[in-house]
């Protein structure tokens, strides 16, 4: 990556030093960096579980990836629609990245982190988006519409689409206080060729807003992201009146449920995204 592989040739002692590291010693760590985790206590209190996990490599760094699903607020959904819609409704990515060749140190740490973040912000932006998109596999028919205009993920003081409800913009993580968070909305369309949709109910097509999140901070000279979604679960999010999946899915089933959610989904969100470490 650039922050190391370039410093040294403006140093001017590239050449010689990355030719006895990589012709000489031949040497890259087999290992990746450890998996980014939320401790077991959280993922049992907040309803989650992980789902999926892979280690790559990209962008001359190594990345350990997991993923969570929100079971509490699937079963819920379902439960409450008896039934008749049991789709994923929220999900989570996480990201850990170390260097691909640290000459330094054997766990893939990046010397200098903050020279790697803005070589990661749009990488780790873009894989971002891909995971919204295979979500949308999981549960709809359609890829979901992206209202995204997402400011650089490090050293901001806020994404333009934040509103005046939360004005700080920020996430309270375990590994690293707080660091800048980044709203976006996201719709997919809900109908009877969705996922698991009861096939003998008849579902009118409605398009189920989502709200997602994105932060990225370092640690431990290391680089961490974490992106969740999940649906508009109160109506008045920022004081904005937008249609929430109660009134969504009373319009889809044409049937009047109560879904009695007993606080805001983005605020359970952040709780499980700040847990990472």
């Amino acid at each position: 990556m650039a922050s190391r592989r370039e410093f040294l040739k403006q140093a001017g002692i590239g050449p010689f030093v990355l030719n006895f590291h990589n012709d000489w010693l031949g040497y890259e760590p087999a290992e990746y960096p450890s998996y980014p985790s939320i401790p077991s206590k959280v993922l049992d209190e907040q309803g989650w579980s992980q789902k999926n996990q892979t280690q790559i490599k990209k962008e001359d760094a190594k990345w350990s990836i997991r993923t969570y699903q929100w079971d509490w607020l699937r079963s819920h959904i379902n439960n409450a629609t008896n039934g008749t819609i049991d789709i994923p409704l929220g999900g989570l990515i996480a990201y850990r990245i170390g260097d691909l060749a640290s000459f330094w140190d054997e766990d893939n740490k990046f010397s200098f982190p903050k020279w790697a973040t803005s070589e990661l912000d749009e990488p780790i932006k873009s894989d971002f988006k891909n995971y919204l998109h295979n979500f949308s596999k999981t549960g709809f028919n359609t890829i979901g519409n992206i209202d995204w205009s997402i400011s650089p993920l490090f050293g901001t003081t806020s994404s333009v689409l934040f509103q005046e409800c939360m004005p700080s913009g920020t996430l309270t993580t375990e590994s690293a206080g707080s660091t800048q968070i980044h709203q976006f909305n996201i719709e997919y369309e809900l109908n009877t060729q969705s996922a698991n949709i009861n096939r003998e109910v008849e579902i009118q097509t409605t398009d189920l807003e989502f709200f997602g999140w994105v932060a990225a901070w370092t640690n431990n000279y290391h680089v961490y992201a974490v992106g969740g979604i999940h649906p508009n679960g109160t109506g008045d999010y920022c004081g904005l009146d937008n249609p929430h999946i109660e009134e969504v899915l009373n319009e889809a089933i044409d049937e009047e449920i109560n879904i009695e959610l007993d606080e805001t989904l983005y605020g359970r969100m952040h709780t499980i995204m700040g847990s990472i470490e």
